[in-house]
């Protein structure tokens, strides 16, 4: 709990005084040693840290965070992390591209991936810049996707990892709602429907998420609690998602506090 603190702390020093670079992973405890355990990261940009503003220049347009909860988790534990999570991945996209480096002595592999599959990046263009009637086709489009593509989709890239890596624990992460409840001062945000609309509709995301991680055998991470009155409808210094901001990829993903208090104790609790 006190290495939590200490890199929640510093996320948030760092995240106030508006210099993510300055942010460090956390050191492993004193006289701990090396555990040699491998752990894979996989996934979207959920998982690769899009949102801290801060990324490793050989990652390219996949936009690796070393401020992402993977790196940070794996330094805490003392695991070599093969992190291979891309900005905009589909399950096709893990399958193909990011499955294949997975080692197969790893002992944890941990993914957050649908959401691009189910139409995350249309859905908010329609509701922020589209009529009401193009907000709630890109929405119908979505939870149509979610209960009838997805699963499939989720148990073949399961089942790959699975095969691929057959003694490692796979943790599957869920989604936080982006918006909650709230004034919503932050300028750009879709309407209040429109807003609401997009929450249910991650909560049936997180829910189909969840019944395909548990019928792989797989740990399934709820972080929607941890979120909470920390969406961009929060106050601006308890946002730990980014509202519509400059560059647009860094727009409705978790900032660095996002990673740091939101997703890390959160696979923390189910990983040691």
């Amino acid at each position: 709990m006190k290495r939590l603190i200490a890199v929640a702390v510093s996320a948030l020093a760092v995240l106030l005084a508006g210099a993510p670079a300055a942010v460090a992973a956390p050191s492993a405890p004193a006289g701990s040693s090396p555990s040699n355990a491998v752990y894979a990261a996989l996934g979207d940009s959920y998982s690769s840290g899009v949102g801290t503003r801060l990324y490793g220049p050989s990652s390219g347009a996949c936009l690796r965070s070393p401020l992402a909860y993977a790196p940070l988790s794996a330094r805490i534990q003392r695991m070599d992390l093969t992190f291979v999570a891309c900005s905009g991945a589909t399950t096709a996209d893990v399958q193909s591209s990011q499955v294949g480096s997975v080692p197969r002595d790893a002992a944890l592999v941990t993914i957050t991936v649908g959401g691009n599959d189910v139409g995350f990046a249309p859905v908010l263009q329609a509701c922020s810049a589209g009529t009401s009637a193009q907000c709630d086709a890109a929405v119908s489009a979505g939870r149509t996707a979610v209960q009838q593509v997805l699963p499939g989709r989720l148990d073949t890239t399961f089942a790959q990892i699975r095969a691929h890596a057959p003694h490692a624990r796979l943790v599957v992460l869920g989604y936080p709602l982006l918006f909650g409840s709230g004034p919503c001062t932050a300028a750009g945000l879709p309407p209040a429907a429109a807003r609401a609309a997009i929450d249910a509709g991650t909560d049936l995301l997180d829910g189909v998420i969840r019944q395909r991680a548990e019928a792989a055998h797989a740990a399934f991470v709820d972080v929607r609690s941890r979120f909470q009155n920390h969406g961009t409808c929060a106050a601006t210094l308890h946002r730990w998602i980014n509202p519509p901001t400059t560059p647009a990829t860094d727009s409705y993903h978790p900032n660095i506090a996002g990673q740091a208090l939101g997703y890390l104790p959160a696979l923390r609790a189910v990983s040691v």
